[in-house]
């Protein structure tokens, strides 16, 4: 059956930046049978269709719980799960969509049984779990992997092991018809040649009049959400916005901290300017902050602007984020052109109509 009749898509159980609904979401946008569906609950509370489904068991102090509620029994009654879910799949699903290098038997034992089954594997590479940090594209100027210095993240994504790292993701390669990949994330495929280009998804706003923050505004809001303070570049941009209130006062207002989903979106509505990171690339957040007429500040590497020529953010380097910012307190005809930029940028190619009809026809060939 086709991807709109009973054999659909299912995405998940991974849920990196909310990934799988949003992917779900837009596949049903256009028509497509698509469920979302995630094993642990996202820290920043993205939810899914079918959400955290794997066993967690609170602590408690009485005798006879601690002897059988432990690291055992979970691991044996967490596998079970996911083993019931893999079956449930395999019955109701053509195409399976895995968010990352989260499938659903861990250490992704099940791709060669969906093989064998017929099923058509899609996997989208999100960025640090996937990423070679030894390839020259991600060795440039404030790229994750020259700046970061987060030891826990470096070992959670295997940066630290590369050949263990290579190996993952070949076996990924090897079953995969379909990889979502920038050139950044291709690094250790053995046919980088072979990959589609990503684009992240975000609803779009639901304000009636997006650019209307920017009629004569009193005050010009700026927000930065350190999710990770390291890659975010938080100390830079403090730094930055200390200055920059000695000088215009109280005609600032700066918000950072870090927020569940639901309340960053909320503080989009409002926000002017929204300083992502200085990475090389954009991801949701940038994406949300365009769905919500902000202007963006990024960094973006040569490689990205390739794929994305026409991106409406502003791309930027920490040591230059003083005098960017400066050029557009000072310009308010040129902050209502990047804002109106990033809403049409937005419509064009990260609504889910949009990237659902781009899904929608690759996966017609599969």
């Amino acid at each position: 059956m086709g991807i709109t009749g009973r054999a659909g898509i299912i995405v998940g159980p991974g849920n990196i930046a909310g990934n799988a609904l949003f992917i779900a979401e837009a596949l049903r946008s256009v028509g497509c049978k698509s469920k979302s569906i995630a094993f642990e609950q996202h820290p920043f509370k993205y939810s899914c269709d079918i959400d955290n489904l794997l066993w967690h068991p609170k602590r408690n102090s009485r005798l006879i719980r601690k002897l059988f509620v432990n690291r055992i029994t979970k691991v044996i009654i967490n596998d079970i799960i996911r083993t019931l879910v893999l079956i449930y799949v395999i019955l109701n699903y053509r195409i399976i969509f895995f968010i990352s290098t989260t499938s659903y038997i861990r250490g992704n034992y099940d791709l060669p049984i969906l093989k064998i089954l017929g099923k058509k594997i899609v996997v989208l590479f999100t960025g640090c779990p996937e990423r070679n940090p030894n390839q020259g594209i991600n060795q440039t100027n404030n790229s994750f992997c020259l700046n970061c210095n987060d030891k826990g993240k470096q070992e959670y994504c295997k940066c630290n092991q590369p050949l263990v790292k290579a190996k993952i993701i070949r076996k990924i390669e090897k079953y995969a018809d379909v990889i979502f990949a920038h050139e950044h994330t291709a690094g250790y495929l053995l046919n980088p040649e072979r990959v589609a280009i990503p684009y992240v998804i975000s609803r779009s706003s639901i304000l009636k009049e997006p650019l209307r923050k920017f009629k004569n505004p009193d005050k010009i809001i700026i927000t930065h959400f350190p999710s990770n303070q390291i890659l975010k570049g938080t100390r830079y941009v403090h730094h930055v916005i200390r200055m920059l209130e000695e000088e215009y006062g109280d005609k600032i207002i700066f918000y950072s901290k870090r927020l569940p989903h639901s309340e960053i979106i909320k503080k989009l509505e409002n926000t002017h300017i929204l300083i992502d990171q200085f990475s090389s690339a954009y991801g949701l957040l940038a994406v949300e902050g365009m769905a919500n007429g902000c202007i963006v500040i990024n960094g973006l590497s040569k490689w990205f602007l390739n794929s994305h020529p026409d991106a409406p953010n502003v791309n930027c380097e920490p040591g230059d984020l003083y005098s960017t910012l400066k050029v557009l307190l000072s310009n308010p005809e040129k902050m209502v052109f990047i804002a109106e930029k990033s809403l049409e940028y937005h419509r064009m190619y990260h609504s889910p109509e949009a990237v659902g009809e781009y899904y929608k026809r690759i996966f017609r060939d599969l």
